[in-house]
C-alpha cells in the first residue's frame, strides 16, 4: 500500500467503525469519490497458449502468457516455474509491450511429455508493485503423449499373488501397446530371483518380446518378470511405470527351517524358536557345528547371522547349499557354557527367508573328551625297615582334603632306606585319557612337596611312577627326607598351568593337603 493510500485509510477509519464488513481499497477510494485507477488493481493472467490441458502440442511451440497490466520483467521471469520430468525445460524469455511474456525453446519441447507452468504469486510484480493474487498453474501435453506405450499382456499374466507351477522350460513373453525400441527395452526387461539364462527375441513389428530360455529354470524357485520404466517406444516415449509379475516353479512355497548339531559330542535335539532359550550339554572341546537347512539356500559369507558368546574364532564353510559348517580355530574350553544365536538373515534359493530365530546355551562337557580331571582318592603306604613297600594302606586322605588338619603317616626311618613313603594319587579323566607326561601340564612337573613346620627337614620326591590305565589313573609318588614331627605340604598344581590330560583338560583347582610323620 502506498503512503497516500495509508493516509486515506487512517482518515476513514471512523467512517467504517460501526460496519461489520472489512473495507477494501476500492471501498475507501469510492467513498471519497476517487476513481480506482490501474495503479491500484491486481494484475491477472489474461491468456496462455498452449491452453490448460491442451493435447498434442507440437514440439516446436512456444509458451505465450498475456497479462492485464504491464509487468516487471525481471520479477516475472523469476516467478516462472516449468516442469516436465524427463523433458526439455530450457527456454529463452522475451517480451512484447511489457504485457506478453514468450518462452522460446531452442531445442524444442520434448515429445510425449506433460508440461506444467506455474507463476509464483509471491515472486510476481507489475510495474506498480502489485502482485498476482494467487499462483497461476496451467499444464499441457506434447504430441506423442497420447500414445504412451504400456504392457498390455504377459506370460505369466499379471496377478496380485505369486503364481506357482510355472514350467521349467517355458519361455516368458511381454506384449506392448506400441512398437518398442529394442535397445532400451532389452535392458529394461529381465527375469529376477534365482538363476535364469535367456535371450531376448522380438516379433517383426517390435510389439512382442519373448525371453527365450537357454536352460531350465530352477525347481522350487521364485522369480520375478520385471519391466522397468526405462523401456521406450520407437518414438522415444517411456512406458511411464514399472511392470512386475511374480511366479514360482514349485507347487508350493516352502519356508526354510534350520536345525543345528555338533559333529563329535552328544547329538542335539530339535531347537525351539525364540523367545525360548534352548539348553544343551555334551559338546566336545574338539567339536564343529553344523547347520542344516530344509531347502536349498542362497550361500553367502556369514557376518553376524550366527554368533557365539563368548566369541569363538573360526571359519564358516558351505558343505552344500543345505549344510553350513563352523570350525573353531582353537579348542573350546572344557566346562564352559557358550551362547549360540542364530538369526533370520538366511534366504532360500526360492527367495524365502527364515521366519524364526534361535538361542542355545551349550556346555562343553562331553564325558569322553571334555571334562576336568577329577581326583578320587589319595592313599598312603609305608615302607618297612627292610625298605619293602607294605601292601596295607597306611592313610587315606579324603577328597577334598581339610587344610585345617595335618594327616599323620608312618614312614620308615631306617637309615638304609632311600625311600620312606609312597603317596598313590587316583584321578578320573574324560574318556580315560592319559595324563600328560611331557611339556606344559606334565604329571612330573605338577607335583611338589614343601616343608611347613616342626623339626627342619628336606623332604624330596625320589620318584614318580605313572602307568596309564583305565580310570582311575594311578600316580605313585615316592618320598624321602621325612622326619618325625616335621610337617609338609603335598601339592598337585591345578588350573590352566597345572596338571593336564592328553585332551588338554585340567585339574580345576590345586589339590593340597598337610601331613606329618609319626
Amino acid at each position: 500500500m502506498t503512503f497516500r493510500k495509508k493516509i486515506i485509510s487512517i482518515v476513514l477509519l471512523s467512517v467504517f467503525a460501526n460496519c461489520t464488513k472489512i473495507p477494501t481499497d476500492e471501498d475507501l477510494m469510492g467513498l471519497l469519490g476517487i476513481q480506482v485507477t490501474d495503479g491500484y488493481t491486481t494484475p491477472k493472467v489474461l491468456f496462455v497458449n498452449p491452453g490448460n490441458d491442451s493435447r498434442s502440442v507440437p514440439t516446436s511451440s512456444s509458451i505465450v502468457i498475456d497479462f492485464t497490466k504491464p509487468m516487471d520483467k525481471m520479477a516475472m521471469e523469476s516467478a516462472v516455474q516449468l516442469s516436465a520430468p524427463g523433458g526439455n525445460t530450457s527456454y529463452t524469455p522475451s517480451w512484447v509491450f511489457d504485457t506478453r511474456l514468450i518462452l522460446d525453446f531452442g531445442e524444442g519441447l520434448t515429445k510425449g511429455k506433460r508440461y506444467e507452468l506455474t507463476l509464483n504469486a509471491s515472486a510476481s510484480k507489475d510495474k506498480d508493485g502489485n502482485r498476482l493474487s494467487k499462483n497461476f498453474i496451467s499444464s499441457f501435453y506434447t504430441e506423442g503423449a497420447e500414445s504412451t506405450p504400456s504392457v498390455v499382456s504377459s506370460d505369466p499374466p499379471p496377478s496380485d499373488q505369486i503364481q506357482l507351477g510355472w514350467p521349467l522350460n517355458k519361455n516368458l513373453m511381454v506384449q506392448f501397446s506400441e512398437p518398442m525400441d529394442p535397445v532400451t527395452t532389452n535392458s529394461a526387461v529381465g527375469i529376477e530371483g534365482a538363476t535364469a539364462l535367456y535371450s531376448p527375441v522380438w516379433n517383426s513389428d517390435f510389439t512382442v518380446l519373448t525371453l527365450q530360455l537357454k536352460g531350465p529354470l530352477t525347481l522350487g524357485a521364485t522369480y520375478r518378470l520385471r519391466v522397468n520404466p526405462t523401456a521406450k517406444s520407437k518414438l522415444g516415449i517411456g512406458i511411464g511405470k514399472e511392470y512386475l509379475v511374480a511366479f514360482g516353479t514349485g507347487s508350493n512355497l516352502e519356508v526354510p527351517t534350520i536345525s543345528a548339531d555338533v559333529v563329535l559330542g552328544t547329538p542335539w535335539t530339535s531347537l525351539t524358536p525364540e523367545p525360548y532359550l534352548n539348553t544343551l550339554n555334551g559338546v566336545s572341546k574338539f567339536d564343529k557345528f553344523r547347520f542344516n537347512f530344509s531347502t536349498p539356500m542362497k550361500t553367502k559369507n556369514i557376518s553376524g547371522e550366527i554368533r557365539f558368546n563368548p566369541s569363538i574364532a573360526g571359519n564358516f564353510t558351505w558343505l552344500s547349499d543345505r549344510i553350513l559348517e563352523f570350525s573353531p580355530s582353537s579348542l573350546l574350553e572344557s566346562g564352559r557354557t557358550y551362547r549360540l544365536s542364530i538369526g533370520r538373515d538366511f534366504t532360500s534359493a526360492s527367495g524365502i527367508s527364515l521366519d524364526q530365530s534361535y538361542s542355545v546355551d551349550f556346555t562343553v562337557d562331553d564325558i569322553l573328551t571334555s571334562t576336568a580331571i577329577v581326583p578320587s582318592q589319595v592313599n598312603g603306604r609305608a615302607y618297612d625297615s627292610s625298605c619293602i613297600l607294605g601292601s596295607a594302606i597306611d592313610q587315606t586322605i579324603p577328597i577334598p582334603p581339610n587344610l585345617n588338619v595335618a594327616y599323620p603317616i608312618l614312614p620308615t626311618y631306617a637309615v638304609l632306606c632311600t625311600i620312606q613313603y609312597e603317596m598313590e594319587l587316583l584321578f578320573n579323566t574324560a574318556g580315560a585319557s592319559r595324563l600328560k607326561i611331557s611339556g606344559d601340564g606334565s604329571v612330573f612337573s605338577a607335583i611338589s612337596i614343601d616343608y611347613v613346620s616342626g623339626p627342619v627337614a628336606s623332604a624330596t620326591i625320589q620318584q614318580i611312577d605313572y602307568i596309564p590305565t583305565a580310570n582311575p589313573q594311578r600316580v605313585r609318588v615316592k618320598l624321602s627326607g621325612l622326619l618325625a614331627g616335621a610337617r609338609f605340604l603335598f601339592k598337585i598344581k591345578g588350573g590352566t598351568s597345572g596338571l593336564k590330560d592328553g585332551n588338554e583338560n585340567t585339574l580345576a583347582n590345586d589339590l593340597e593337603f598337610l601331613f606329618y610323620g609319626n
